[in-house]
């Protein structure tokens, strides 16, 4: 073995577990000072199917602390650990799926409706201009008449023409909500402004 590679990335070159009974007296080995008392050391490395997922390391306090028993013992835990992390990774990667899935649900159901309010936007408008049409042939056939009517009696002492000044007002009030409908209605480009 490469005496100049931690532990830990010998364990992982090799996918299998390696020991050093006493640490200390490994020019190479890193002590860490939250274990200052480490001098023995077993690496077990966390395989599952092909891909490497990473290193268990285990220290104890006494040099010759572990065998080669420990080391089967161990690896037979890392698979289960390997296993287990991999079952947590296809989880999260199902979960991340299922939350994309219900975004791109949740954004179609709003496109649909967005469709379905524009389809009856533009039926309401088709209605609209096919009502307006109908009711404003009448009312300017109204107004015709009306007009006609008052150029022959005003001024004649038969006093209709405050109720001819009121048809004519309720014409235009009416010509005024078809022209509301119509412009409520109709299509408009968006604009951007900066």
């Amino acid at each position: 073995l490469d005496q100049e590679q931690s532990l830990v990335a010998r364990a992982a070159q090799n996918r299998q577990g390696e020991i050093v009974n006493d640490v200390q007296a490994n020019p190479y080995w890193l002590s860490n000072p939250l274990l200052p008392d480490t001098h023995s050391e077993m690496a077990i490395t966390l395989i599952a199917g092909e891909q490497i997922l990473g290193v268990l390391d285990v220290q104890a306090d006494e040099v010759n602390y572990f065998t080669q028993e420990d080391v089967h013992i161990q690896s037979t835990l890392a698979a289960q650990i390997a296993v287990a992390i991999k079952n947590a990774q296809l989880y999260h990667k199902e979960a991340e799926r299922v939350r994309e899935l219900d975004q791109l649900n949740a954004d179609l159901e709003a496109a649909q409706a967005e469709l379905l309010r524009q389809e009856r936007l533009a039926t309401l408008g088709q209605l609209t201009a096919i009502v307006s049409h109908e009711i404003r042939n009448p009312l300017a056939t109204i107004r015709a008449s009306t007009y006609t009517i008052d150029r022959k009696i005003r001024g004649k002492g038969f006093y209709v023409e405050s109720m001819l000044d009121r048809i004519e007002r309720n014409i235009t009030r009416c010509d005024n909500i078809i022209a509301e409908l119509l412009d409520f209605t109709r299509m408009r480009d968006l604009k951007r402004e900066i």
